[in-house]
């Protein structure tokens, strides 16, 4: 399991035109993407990598936790459209909306119906985002 450390308090307060240069998320985070890291690390500890790094480098970050039921089931409050994706990221004047998978993790058809119809709208940067697609979200999250 690879273990995080705290972001600063005022690591999300950044100046939104004068982004933090790229730091290197190993130093800054405690991250090693080796490839077996990335073949074994669970979604949560994948989601909690990239949230750090986007607080780091200056985004506002919404995510929606699930909640556990009375019944014992654990369910994320939605009212509207199933899928929409785990991370809503945003720097202006760029909005980012992000789904997460861990490694083999495959995207349903209400996930796809969401990220197709997100795409369609001016502006809106949408990916789907494997532990394996590290550099790429740190270049995605620096510009």
């Amino acid at each position: 399991m690879t273990r995080l450390r705290s972001v600063p308090q005022n690591a999300g307060r950044v100046c939104a035109k004068h982004p933090p240069r790229h730091p290197n998320p190993k130093e800054v985070i405690g991250i090693d993407y080796t490839p077996s890291v990335q073949k074994t690390q669970r979604e949560k500890e994948f989601q909690r990598a990239v949230i750090e790094y986007a607080r780091l480098m200056g985004w506002r970050v919404h995510h929606t936790r699930p909640a556990l039921t009375q019944r014992g089931r654990w369910l994320t409050p939605v009212l509207g459209d199933v899928g929409f994706p785990d991370l809503v990221l945003c720097r202006p004047p760029r909005l980012v909306l992000a789904e997460l998978k861990r490694a083999g993790g495959k995207v349903s058809p209400q996930q796809r119906e969401w990220l197709s119809a997100l795409q369609a709208c001016d502006g809106v940067e949408c990916y789907v985002w494997y532990p394996n697609d590290w550099q790429q979200i740190l270049s995605v999250l620096a510009r």
